[in-house]
């Protein structure tokens, strides 16, 4: 369970602060804040209400000082947790010192508040308070349909009924309850009414026609009707007939009065403070296994049935108090059955279980993982199992990515997918801010979380976003620096991002994630972060089972595989150099494919250019595909010889896990994914004549191909596993969120 902080009149003496809440935290770790000490609350109860009006103020300047002391200490202390507000924190009219800790805690925290009287029209709350929880509370608990109709409807969606429940009688047999109210049925039959001294006002109206079927009751059976008040005040009225005890009220004294009572009673009038009650009483009593009778008023009408109980309307029309007590009093068959159906109807409609349930769900608040990346087609190929095994914990994730077409596949996977307005590769001033403004507003919303950025455009205005928002956590992935940072003499383009990088990074809990030692060297030599906010990732994983080794298909073709946009920096035409050197040997016994669609990268390459260098025979570009598992399994080898700032270039490590060799570049990013005449070859950039080299050795011997694609393998379950980089993710989120 999170940190949680609850506010209530009394923990333990005030019964709707201790059956809404206490009962189902009281033997956690919760905080129970009571505004008023016992010794204070009986004082009031029992002679406060009726003293002068200085007796008022007292009171209030108690509630003023212990609740501010309460937020003050809540606000030190407390993050990434929960604070319950019972009713209100201080009645008629709260401090702006209050609602100012108020709003800052609900910053860094949730807060629900739960009500289940009508708070306004009995003047506890005032309505500028009530709008004033309805707006900064992220979830509104009532009791009702009543009350959840005095919420405004722009926090209806925030707004959930929980009825009033007792977990008190539960304690107690069932049979042992039945049998000792059968011995007594036959003589006496007690009516029990429990409520506080300012519900008197409902039962006095009543007590003539209770009074009427006690005298019915005596006629025609010899039977007594008593009826035992359990109530802070007495009941003081005039009866022929009806016995009145009156009880002094405690928690304990009600509870066994319920259990030796044949009939649980609530008198209501209808007016717009009782239409907010709960029918706590009555769903007490049917916990029970009692019958019930109750006004015909509010929510009422929803807890009684003609199964457990009678309805009672005040015009006269229908059954009559008398005439329930009578058919309740006269066959212990018809009660018992009726007894029965009480204590089902609680256990299917009001079970504490079910309500401690909800209490311990919601005050659960799920940890907020928010990742963002360039577009939805690279998170499900680089990121995907990281969101859904984070989801998997516990976490509440949200990816924020381009939608390419591609959202749903993101959505079936239960994720949530929100747009994000990016042009990955552009630099349209206007087109960057509208990114920055939208995170920077999607992170004011979601300050607790832990945002997580992939990619250098993510990580600059997410950077940014994050440390003016004053997000808890950051995580930022450098999957390479692409074509910015490829030239050593930095342009003033890439000073300014150098600058804004430190800058952003300048800040607590932040965490940097690199795939490779030069990029961490750079961010390090620049000043962007400390040695100890680094952390070393060999690359996004491959899940060796869906990638098993597979050893190459015979075939009169070697297949040669290069995967990668389409971006002269990625090799493609000293590839294709490379493929020309080879022609005349190889042309009809070795294919060149290049997998792969155009990109919007300033430098990238343009369709007519691919056509005109490829002739779809010897040399073939395949686009963009989706199956690129399929090609490599029908390949003989990889080739990328990028010169591009690679992160650790995935698909590289794909090709180390189905057993291809690989000949890259010793590169940054590349050369991690191969030891040199081991799983493959390192080679010069933009060397295709070393290229040439080194492909027509595999090409010429299927047993080195043989051999450098099982070291491969090797090499993959040793360092790529997505087991291992899931884990270490999940790692860096639970230690930012701690």
């Amino acid at each position: 369970m999170n940190k949680i902080s609850i506010y209530l009149s009394n923990a333990s003496l005030t019964p709707s602060s201790y059956y809404r809440l206490t009962q189902y935290f009281v033997h956690t770790k919760a905080k129970l804040h009571s505004a008023l000490p016992d010794s204070v609350y009986t004082w009031w109860h029992n002679k406060g209400k009726n003293g002068p009006r200085i007796f008022m103020v007292f009171l209030y300047m108690i509630y003023v000082f212990r609740t501010l002391a309460f937020l003050f200490h809540d606000w030190l202390t407390m993050s990434n947790g929960t604070i319950i507000v019972s009713r209100v924190i201080v009645p008629h009219h709260m401090p702006w010192i209050h609602k100012f800790l108020v709003k800052r805690l609900a910053k860094n925290n949730q807060l629900i508040w739960d009500f289940d009287d009508n708070i306004i029209e009995n003047k506890s709350c005032p309505p500028a308070d009530f709008r004033f929880f309805s707006q900064y509370s992220h979830q509104i608990v009532v009791t009702n349909d009543f009350l959840r109709s005095l919420i405004d409807s722009r926090y209806a969606d925030k707004t959930v009924i929980l009825p009033t429940t007792d977990g008190d009688m539960l304690a107690l047999d069932p049979a042992v309850m039945t049998s000792q109210r059968e011995l007594l049925y036959s003589k006496e039959i007690r009516l029990v009414w429990v409520a506080t001294a300012t519900g008197l006002q409902y039962i006095k109206p009543i007590i003539p026609s209770l009074d009427e079927a006690a005298r019915l009751l005596y006629e025609k059976q010899r039977k007594k009707l008593s009826l035992h008040i359990v109530c802070n005040k007495p009941l003081h009225a005039s009866t022929s007939q009806l016995n009145i005890v009156n009880i002094p009220w405690t928690r304990e004294r009600a509870k066994q009065e319920i259990a030796q009572a044949h009939i649980g009673i609530m008198p209501l009038p209808d007016n717009a403070f009782t239409r907010g009650k709960g029918g706590f009483k009555l769903i007490q009593y049917m916990s029970a296994s009692m019958p019930v009778i109750a006004s015909n008023v509010g929510y009422n009408k929803q807890v009684v049935t003609d199964k457990v109980g009678y309805l009672i309307n005040d015009e006269g029309a229908g059954t009559t108090w008398t005439q329930a007590i009578l058919e309740l009093s006269s066959d212990w068959n018809n009660y018992l059955e009726m007894s029965r159906q009480a204590r089902k109807y609680y256990d299917d409609a009001f079970a504490y279980d079910k309500n401690k349930a909800f209490w311990e769900e919601i005050t659960y608040k799920k940890p907020k993982l928010i990742m963002v990346v360039n577009e939805d087609r690279f998170f499900l190929s680089h990121r995907q199992e990281i969101a859904l095994t984070a989801q998997q914990k516990g976490w509440d994730v949200k990816i924020v990515c381009k939608d390419t077409g591609r959202r749903k596949e993101v959505e079936d996977l239960g994720l949530k997918m929100i747009e994000l307005p990016i042009n990955p590769t552009g630099t349209n001033l206007r087109e960057e801010i509208r990114t920055f403004l939208f995170l920077w507003i999607l992170y004011r919303r979601n300050t607790d979380a832990i945002v997580h950025h992939v990619g250098l455009k993510n990580i600059l205005w997410g950077g940014l976003a994050a440390k003016f928002a004053q997000v808890h956590g950051v995580v930022n992935a450098v999957s390479g620096l692409g074509v910015t940072f490829s030239d050593e003499r930095h342009s003033l383009m890439t000073r300014g991002i150098l600058l804004l990088l430190r800058f952003a990074h300048h800040r607590k809990n932040v965490k940097v994630i690199f795939q490779n030692h030069e990029d961490k060297e750079l961010f390090i030599r620049h000043y962007i972060i400390s040695q100890d906010k680094a952390v070393y990732i060999k690359g996004s994983g491959i899940d060796l089972e869906d990638y098993p080794y597979t050893p190459e298909e015979k075939s009169e073709v070697v297949k040669v595989l290069f995967t990668a946009r389409m971006v002269k920096e990625k090799g493609v035409v000293v590839l294709i150099n490379a493929a020309e050197r080879l022609r005349q040997e190889y042309e009809g016994k070795v294919e060149f494919w290049l997998c792969g669609g155009l990109s919007a990268n300033p430098k990238a390459m343009k369709k007519a250019e691919l056509e005109r260098l490829c002739d779809s025979k010897y040399i073939k570009w395949l686009g963009y595909r989706d199956d690129v598992k399929k090609l490599l399994i029908q390949s003989h080898i990889m080739a990328f010889p990028s010169y591009y700032r690679e992160g650790l270039p995935k698909s590289l490590i794909e090709a180390c896990a189905i057993g291809r060799p690989i000949i890259t570049t010793d590169y940054i990013g590349c050369k991690d994914t191969v030891d040199d005449g081991h799983n493959g070859f390192l080679i010069p950039i933009k060397d295709s004549q070393a290229l040439a080299e080194k492909l027509k050795r595999l090409i010429d011997d299927p047993e080195l191909r043989h051999v450098m694609g099982l070291q491969g393998r090797e090499k993959a379950e040793k360092e790529f596993s997505l087991v291992d980089v899931v884990n270490k993710h999940l790692g860096i989120y639970q230690m930012l969120t701690s």
